[in-house]
């Protein structure tokens, strides 16, 4: 009978521990409409595709500005940029060291959808531009809380040139990073939002030119997301769980004394 008295202190001390320990399980990230699971081209978004990180999802993507201009002593050029050629991934969550606080978000990566010249060799003039907007829905229990721009790698091999990236929701936020060769760099912007909240309509805006002959390239930005959590089957109160361990106990105390 000690031999199991013994046991079972041991299996509930080793389930308080347990419940008592904050957790949180790996971000998820899924995908809906693009060919790979945690990631999608620009191109896929726009034509339907969005992606979640855990309670947050980017979706209903729209293209507004979408052109790159070159010219030189003789030819003129504009098109518009190959959004299949720029990758959006999603991350976190990343906890903040705030119980219930997370930071998670997309990553745009490209080698050479957003680089000039892309035609002209000898271009003495190039410049781009891209507008993309989407919305930002949360689930029941997540609040958005802040935002982030990161202007993360880019190069710029002109002796005039600039890149430039901005983020707005037409109100309380409005971020904006750049590069420029005077040299000037704002290469992270953040802003506290006013008030939590569960859903965004975002509008993101890429600017780059260079007007001395030369080159230039944005390989990697990213929006970056606080979010506040209140989950009970992730985030669980220690307190009612610490009531539980103590019926446990009281439960085994109780068996001991009627044997």
């Amino acid at each position: 009978m000690q031999k199991m008295d013994s046991i079972f202190l041991t299996v509930v001390t080793a389930f308080l521990a347990l419940v008592m320990t904050p957790t949180m399980a790996s971000a998820t990230v899924t995908t809906s409409g693009c060919a790979n699971a945690t990631s999608c081209t620009l191109q896929e978004l726009v034509d339907g595709g969005s992606i979640s990180v855990d309670g947050v999802t980017f979706n209903n993507w729209s293209e507004g500005v979408n052109f790159f201009f070159e010219e030189n002593d003789t030819t003129d050029i504009e098109e518009t940029l190959n959004l299949s050629g720029i990758t959006v991934e999603g991350f976190g969550s990343l906890p903040t060291g705030t119980p219930g606080e997370f930071t998670l978000g997309l990553v745009y990566t490209s080698n050479t959808a957003l680089a000039l010249p892309k035609q002209l060799s000898d271009a003495n003039e190039a410049e781009l531009e891209l507008d993309i907007d989407f919305d930002l829905t949360t689930d029941l229990v997540t609040e958005v809380t802040a935002a982030q721009l990161i202007l993360d790698e880019w190069s710029l091999g002109s002796t005039d040139a600039f890149v430039e990236l901005n983020l707005t929701d037409g109100g309380d936020i409005d971020l904006q990073t750049y590069a420029n060769t005077d040299p000037e760099v704002v290469s992270s912007d953040a802003h506290t939002l006013a008030a939590a909240v569960n859903a965004i309509s975002l509008e993101s805006n890429i600017q780059a030119g260079m007007f001395e002959p030369g080159n230039i390239a944005l390989f990697e930005y990213a929006m970056i997301f606080t979010v506040f959590v209140d989950d009970p089957i992730v985030v669980s109160s220690p307190s009612i769980l610490l009531l539980l361990g103590m019926n446990l106990m009281m439960l085994g105390l109780r068996r001991r004394l009627t044997k």
